[in-house]
C-alpha cells in the first residue's frame, strides 16, 4: 500500500500477495496498490513484476496523480494486470500485461479481468503495451486488452500503438 509523494519502484516484485478471494469473505491484495483515501503523487514504476497476486497486479485508485508505470509486466494476478480508478495523469509505457484474470469464481461478473482496466481515469496516455493471454483458444482468462468500462470517460487521453490480441473476448 503506497502512500505519499515521489516514490520511485525500480525492478521490485509483488508476487503471491493475498490469501483469498472477495467472495471467501475476505478481500484480495493487489501486488502494488496506490490507496483510495489518500492522494499518492509523482510515483514511478520502472522495471517490476506483479504476478500470482488475489487482486491486481497493480491498483491505481482515486486520488493518485502524476503516476508513471514504464517496461512493467504484469501476469497470472487474479483480476486485471493494471487498474486505473479516477486516477489523473497516469502515463502507461512499454509494459507487458498478460494471462491476468484467473479467478475462475461465477462472483467475479463485477470485477475486471482484463490487462489494463480503465474506470473513469483523466488524462491517461497508454503507448507501446502489449497485453495478450498465453492459455490455449477456449482457456483464455483475460477478457481485454484493454478495457474502458462502467461511466469511464477519459478525458485528454491518449491510448496508441499498443498490441492487444488474443484475449478471452477480442476487442
Amino acid at each position: 500500500n503506497l502512500t505519499g509523494y515521489g516514490i520511485k519502484c525500480i525492478d521490485c516484485l509483488a508476487d503471491y500477495n493475498g490469501q483469498k478471494t472477495p467472495d471467501e469473505s475476505a478481500l484480495g491484495a493487489s501486488g502494488f496498490y496506490l490507496d483510495h483515501q489518500t492522494s499518492a503523487r509523482d510515483i514511478v514504476f520502472t522495471n517490476c513484476i506483479a504476478h500470482h497476486n488475489t487482486e491486481r497486479g497493480l491498483s491505481i485508485e482515486a486520488l493518485s496523480q502524476k503516476v508513471i508505470v514504464s517496461d512493467c509486466e504484469f501476469y497470472y494476478n487474479q483480476l486485471s494486470g493494471i487498474h486505473v480508478a479516477t486516477a489523473q495523469r497516469v502515463n502507461i509505457h512499454n509494459c507487458i500485461c498478460h494471462s491476468n484474470g484467473t479467478w475462475s469464481s461465477a462472483a467475479t461478473t463485477s470485477y475486471r479481468k482484463s490487462g489494463i482496466d480503465l474506470d473513469a481515469p483523466l488524462a491517461v496516455v497508454i503507448t507501446g503495451c502489449t497485453c495478450y493471454d498465453e492459455h490455449s483458444s477456449g482457456n483464455q482468462t483475460q477478457e481485454y486488452g484493454i478495457e474502458q468500462y462502467g461511466t469511464a470517460n477519459i478525458v485528454s487521453g491518449v491510448i496508441a500503438c499498443n498490441a492487444c490480441g488474443y484475449n478471452k473476448i477480442e476487442s
